[in-house]
């Protein structure tokens, strides 16, 4: 950052301005730019795309096949020794400086946070009864809305934005879901830019396709392999516990409510630590969905079966 900074000021110093008007402008923009520096040192804290980012940890994703996952062939601790834990802004980059994981710290506006959990708390008991799920992530409660292709069969496109024991809940929660494709796309651009490209009605958001509301916790480590590279998580309710594992990169998401947490979810294995009262809705996009309408090559996008 020092060496950052100073190639800004020597840059500055270089430059000839064509008026004296002009060197008072300099020496103000000297004095921003040295009290902005100073600032920043002293709080040990950048700003990345305008949101605070205080501890960066380099760690690159394991080649752990799902076989191996699920034959528990490594422990939490044999490709990194140390334990990080992401409890403030922070993330987890490659070696090739891709992002990997990274926490946004006490994000959502309350009232928003107020709005879910008031929709949550008016359908929860009849989805509970009727969303039940068992797959790769283990048994839990959760219901999916907006676009999908369906696995096997035709391969068509469903889209789904109501389900009968819980019509308005989507709706009721728009700008919930708006605040967070507004800021998926201020941190997966490229990304948000595929999905632009799909027709309107299979979004639920500008940069959103595909939404889980998870009712429960899932406990079992998995990968989402069908998602589209990112997956952005709002954990909400009062809750205690709930971190999110990440155990070959042997570390752990303190995540809390007014928090968001953005992983690589089709290649960082991933799950909850312990049941609680935690719920999350998770924004995403499917990639067959994507891929349908964009050209994107899949090498070594996804985990290997």
């Amino acid at each position: 950052m020092i060496a950052c900074m100073t190639r800004m000021l020597h840059s500055l110093s270089c430059y000839q301005f064509p008026c004296h008007k002009c060197n008072i402008i300099k020496i103000i923009t000297y004095f921003f730019v040295c009290c902005q520096f100073f600032q920043l040192h002293s709080k040990n804290i950048l700003k990345v795309n305008s949101f605070s980012l205080a501890s960066i940890y380099i760690r690159d994703n394991p080649p752990v096949t799902l076989e191996q996952n699920t034959a528990k062939v490594f422990g939490r601790d044999h490709f990194y020794k140390d334990h990080i834990l992401l409890d403030g802004d922070s993330c987890i980059v490659d070696s090739g400086g891709e992002l990997v994981v990274r926490l946004f710290k006490s994000i959502v506006p309350d009232y928003l946070l107020e709005k879910l959990e008031s929709s949550s708390k008016r359908y929860k008991d009849a989805v509970l009864k009727a969303a039940q799920v068992g797959d790769c992530r283990g048994l839990h409660h959760s219901l999916k809305f907006g676009s999908y292709v369906e696995r096997g069969g035709s391969g068509r496109i469903w889209t789904v934005k109501s389900y009968p024991h819980c019509t308005g809940f989507l709706e009721e929660i728009r700008e919930v879901g708006q605040f967070v494709s507004d800021l998926f796309s201020r941190v997966c651009l490229e990304v948000a830019c595929h999905v632009a490209a799909l027709p309107e009605e299979l979004k639920l958001w500008d940069a959103i396709s595909l939404m889980f509301w998870n009712l429960t916790n899932v406990v079992k480590t998995h990968v989402d392999s069908r998602d589209f590279e990112w997956s952005m998580v709002l954990p909400f309710q009062h809750f205690s516990g709930g971190e999110v594992d990440l155990p070959y990169l042997n570390a752990t998401i303190k995540a809390q409510r007014k928090d968001i947490y953005l992983i690589k979810s089709n290649k960082t294995f991933h799950n909850i630590l312990a049941s609680c009262n935690r719920e999350a809705i998770v924004l995403t996009n499917h990639r067959c969905v994507v891929q349908r309408y964009c050209k994107i090559d899949l090498t070594n996008m996804y985990m290997r079966q």
